[in-house]
């Protein structure tokens, strides 16, 4: 179901597109900008490796993919604060990457008719961002929906004679 969400939000994107250009696909390269794509995408991994959550988030996927059980509820937590930090962190980075477009793009900044190609890796950075953050909720929904299930699953054991 979680990677069914990631391709309805991909095709959702396309159609979108396809319906303001035409049906061209000469869009796609416009959305491409590979040193924002690696840097937002790949800035989560230290993060989680400083704070011991890398393992953590690869559980994560596999919980929520129900390819895994959870064997505890402290399991559950860490895996859903991996995932809140991998989305936090790659959001920020979208961001401080923008910021530092921005005023690369302002020194850069000498023919008016410059100004669309110094701001579309700005933009392409933020919209990077909001993917992550799109393709990692469903994610971090799915963890809390096990951690409820977890807690409820305890409480009525407790209750039970």
């Amino acid at each position: 179901m979680y990677i069914l969400s990631i391709i309805a939000v991909f095709v959702m994107f396309l159609l979108y597109c396809i319906w303001v250009v035409e049906l061209r696909f000469l869009f796609l390269p416009w959305f491409f900008d590979f040193p924002s794509l690696v840097v937002v995408f790949l800035s989560p991994i230290p993060f989680l490796m400083l704070n011991g959550l890398l393992k953590d988030f690869g559980n994560a996927v596999l919980i929520a993919r129900k390819k895994k059980a959870a064997e505890s509820l402290t399991e559950l937590k860490r895996a859903g604060e991996a995932v809140k930090l991998a989305k936090n962190t790659i959001l920020g980075f979208a961001v401080f990457i923008a910021f530092v477009q921005a005023v690369l793009a302002l020194h850069m900044y000498d023919d008016p008719t410059s100004v669309g190609y110094l701001l579309d890796p700005i933009i392409i950075s933020i919209v990077y961002g909001m993917a992550g953050v799109l393709i990692l909720q469903p994610l971090q929904t799915a963890l809390k929906l096990r951690i409820l299930e977890f807690e409820e699953k305890k409480r009525i054991e407790e209750t039970e004679p």
